[in-house]
């Protein structure tokens, strides 16, 4: 829900206000930036959607009726321009870890590997299914308000939830076979 102070700050960015409208970035800048970047797991192209996200934003600001929460509006922008960007991709991105050669404990280096294992595998997924376990386990959102960003009901991020994990189970028992 969003405080009084959220809304006064929408009603005066919708009058014109370019400081208020500075002030919603601030309050909402680090979730879109970690969303764009969970979801295309490249850091250059989840800044231009991150900038682009807040311009849309700012040049759409009259259209927000608050018949939804202000940071949901604002993912569903950032989730479409992701999603058209991973799109527009030839090549499915490939997940670039810096080598950690001198990690001072194993159960450090076993963290790092199935750091890199789990990211590797979410790359696999389909940029829909990927988008959902994005939103839900790393962001946070309720299967509700995934909906809500998604333009979808509750019903099919539940069933897009259950492809995901089955898939990702599939990765990995190959991975382990491997």
């Amino acid at each position: 829900m969003m405080d009084e102070n959220e809304i006064q700050l929408i009603k005066r960015a919708q009058q014109g206000d370019r400081a208020a409208f500075s002030r919603l970035v601030l309050l909402h800048d680090r979730r879109i930036l970690q969303t764009a970047h969970a979801i295309l797991n490249d850091l250059p192209d989840s800044e231009d959607v991150y900038q682009e996200t807040f311009m849309r934003a700012f040049r759409h600001l009259a259209s927000f009726r608050f018949e939804c929460q202000f940071s949901t509006w604002l993912t569903r922008i950032a989730v479409n321009l992701a999603r058209n960007r991973l799109r527009s991709r030839r090549v499915r991105p490939t997940v670039r870890f810096e080598e950690q050669t001198s990690l001072a404990h194993p159960a450090e280096q076993d963290f790092e590997l199935h750091r890199r294992l789990l990211q590797e595998a979410i790359d696999q997924l389909s940029v829909r299914l990927r988008t959902v376990v994005t939103l839900k386990y790393f962001q946070g959102y309720k299967i509700r308000e995934i909906a809500e960003i998604m333009h979808c009901g509750d019903g099919a991020i539940k069933k897009d939830l259950f492809r995901a994990l089955e898939k990702l189970r599939t990765i990995f028992s190959q991975e382990i076979r491997e």
